[in-house]
């Protein structure tokens, strides 16, 4: 496969899908993941061609790891752009957030990001100037009142970047971050 290829979970909606959209327009082969099958089928019924889906929980080892092994097939053992995108936020004051709900914070938006990362290092290897890409959030910069345990996620999902932008220098890849503020996307309503 000689096209660039893009690795995208949490792409049903927000940020992923329209990353998804970009990428595919720019000639990508785009692998869109996700925990609403629904939107992946819209999805890929948009896009079309060069285009691959399939329900992920970036929490489940294992499903990531085969969802990674069915990309490298398609894309020759290469991935171009992982982007660790899927998130979650539950509003509220820490000792009033549902204890599992903070579980979930957690296993997503840092464990999610490892799993994936760790599941990408393969495919990035192969590829000359890949890069490892998170979606933290400007929540890593201040801890904010009722946003605790997702500042908590997002100052360290930074921290696994830098250190790891350092790490994958030794393969010629990059891993780097984007720190958006609220924008209106489903994660927050």
């Amino acid at each position: 496969m000689k096209e660039k290829s893009i690795f995208i979970t949490g792409a049903g909606s927000g940020i992923g899908k329209a990353t998804a959209i970009y990428f595919h327009k720019q000639g990508w082969f785009v692998g869109c993941y996700d925990v609403n099958e629904a939107a992946l089928d819209a999805l890929c019924e948009e896009l079309g061609d060069r285009c691959t889906s399939s329900f992920l929980d970036v929490r489940d080892k294992d499903a990531f790891d085969k969802a990674m092994a069915a990309f490298g097939e398609l894309t020759g053992q290469r991935l171009d752009l992982m982007f660790n995108n899927a998130g979650l936020t539950v509003g509220g004051h820490f000792d009033e957030v549902p204890f599992d709900k903070i579980v979930d914070m957690v296993n997503i938006n840092l464990l999610g990001v490892m799993i994936g990362t760790y599941a990408a290092i393969p495919l990035l290897k192969n590829t000359d100037n890949s890069l490892c890409f998170t979606t933290s959030s400007s929540a890593a910069t201040f801890g904010s009142p009722g946003m605790a345990t997702y500042a908590a996620t997002k100052f360290a999902v930074k921290g696994f970047t830098e250190a790891l932008s350092v790490e994958l220098a030794r393969y010629g890849s990059r891993a780097s971050d984007v720190l958006p503020g609220i924008i209106d996307t489903p994660l927050w309503q």
